[in-house]
């Protein structure tokens, strides 16, 4: 779906219909100020506000209707050409952190859907990589992966 030249993007997620929310009116005095409404911070204050933290969330425009709107919604541990890069960069043990961060973040995921009853359709599924790069790209991210313990083929 192609942007028409100055205009925005809409979801593919047909967020049309989603309730709209009032503007700030009046001061507030609370622990923490989440600004953004994409969906890594409206989790973020999710997860404050389960920890007991009093949050409030600023979006300037409409939730979930940035760069979250025109996402196909993938949680992946494969983030392109990546654990090669990380580990000849910082190394073998910090690229292998971030791929437990990332499947850390997966299982998290799927408790909070278990747990508040969300059904959004969530399941695992093959990742697939694929570059225009010349060369070994694919073969040398398949072995960094799998020396990471993440399965890779």
């Amino acid at each position: 779906m192609e942007a028409e030249e100055g205009r925005q993007m809409e979801s593919i997620w047909g967020m049309d219909g989603w309730e709209e929310r009032p503007s700030l009116q009046k001061d507030l005095s609370v622990d923490t100020v989440v600004i953004g409404g994409g969906i890594a911070w409206i989790l973020t204050a999710w997860l404050l506000q389960q920890r007991g933290v009093e949050t409030v969330l600023l979006e300037a425009s409409r939730l979930c209707g940035g760069q979250t709107g025109r996402t196909t919604a993938k949680i992946t541990l494969q983030h392109g050409l990546l654990y090669q890069k990380l580990m000849q960069k910082e190394g073998k043990e910090k690229a292998g952190l971030y791929g437990q961060a990332n499947r850390a973040a997966i299982r998290r995921y799927r408790e909070i859907m278990e747990e508040e009853g969300i059904d959004c359709q969530f399941r695992n599924c093959n990742s697939n990589l694929y570059t225009r790069k010349e060369g070994d790209a694919l073969y040398l991210e398949e072995e960094a992966a799998k020396s990471l313990g993440i399965c890779a083929q």
